[in-house]
């Protein structure tokens, strides 16, 4: 019989107490039946999950990623999750389970718990050059993946590459992953224009393009070393890039609501008293500012700047 363990629970925005009461139930029930064991919650109500629960699933460590705000995307890492991993087993964190709510308002998804550290993790520290070239292998092999599984994982930030037990960085969080050939986006973000816009539809890397997962992985590494075998990978990488832009069109009314945004977190940056707070918003505000002014300039420096620039 499954117990709750209860610990310290990191909260974006507290849930409401019956809401975290029907998670816990629902975790000790159907999770139970599906081979969950001793889970416990760690992080509670981000911006589209609900609750996160860590445990055992048929005895392997697991993460399990709770929503009732978009539960279709639940169900989207677990397509694309196995659709990646049926291309290269060790391209993401594997999707074990998947329970979905009769009418289909609630839903978890179980993954395969890795332990760490994640990329952003080792980006914070000095890299040595033979780490630096195993980093960009697993770069390039990851999107090697992408490109033949045909998928556009867009969440690609350091803090989503994680190494496994092996010592390799897999990807996690595919929720707003997408088929390249089918382009379909996730009712949440049709209905979230702001998260749509700024975080899925236009990174930093092709402002006001679209996508580009090969060429955000590039803009993580191609500092890291400026050995022959690292610049030699970066070059591969690079070339990748180059092929795998995925444009986004801007929606109706998406500039005049980005011109909004940009005047409220100029508002806000005046108002911060923090300098983490000021950072943060000062990368949102020339993120948007970017998108704006169809800003290519990161993409050019790091696409197209020599190899004797790349040097720390």
């Amino acid at each position: 019989m499954q117990t709750m363990e209860e610990k310290p629970v990191l909260k974006h925005n507290p849930l409401p107490r019956r809401k975290r009461a029907a998670w816990d139930a629902i975790i000790a029930t159907e999770g139970v039946k599906m081979g969950l064991d001793g889970c416990r919650a760690f992080l509670e109500n981000k911006i589209v999950n609900d609750i996160f629960y860590e445990g055992l699933y048929k005895g392997r460590p697991c993460v399990v990623k709770c929503s009732s705000r978009a539960p279709v995307s639940i169900k989207n890492e677990y397509d694309m999750s196995r659709r990646l991993a049926a291309v290269d087993p060790r391209a993401c964190a594997e999707a074990l389970d998947l329970w979905t709510a009769p009418d289909g308002r609630r839903a978890f998804v179980v993954l395969r718990r890795l332990p760490g550290p994640s990329l952003t993790d080792i980006l914070s520290r000095d890299v040595g050059e033979d780490e630096a070239v195993a980093i960009i292998e697993d770069m390039i092999r990851i999107a090697e993946a992408l490109k033949k599984s045909g998928i556009v994982w867009r969440d690609i930030i350091s803090d989503n590459f994680i190494r496994d037990d092996e010592g390799h960085f897999r990807l996690i969080d595919a929720q707003f992953a997408v088929d390249r050939a089918d382009f379909r986006e996730i009712p949440f973000l049709r209905s979230h224009w702001s998260y749509r816009t700024i975080v899925f539809a236009n990174h930093p890397m092709m402002a006001g393009r679209g996508w580009n997962d090969a060429a955000m992985m590039l803009f993580f590494v191609w500092k890291l070393s400026a050995s022959p075998r690292a610049v030699e990978l970066c070059e591969k990488l690079r070339g990748m890039a180059k092929e795998s832009a995925f444009p986004v069109e801007l929606a109706a009314g998406d500039e005049r609501r980005l011109k909004w945004t940009l005047l409220r977190l100029r508002a806000a940056r005046a108002l911060a008293l923090s300098k983490s707070r000021k950072a943060r918003l000062d990368s949102r505000i020339a993120h948007v500012r970017m998108i704006l002014k169809n800003d290519h300039s990161l993409w050019d420096e790091v696409l197209f700047a020599p190899p004797r620039e790349r040097k720390k």
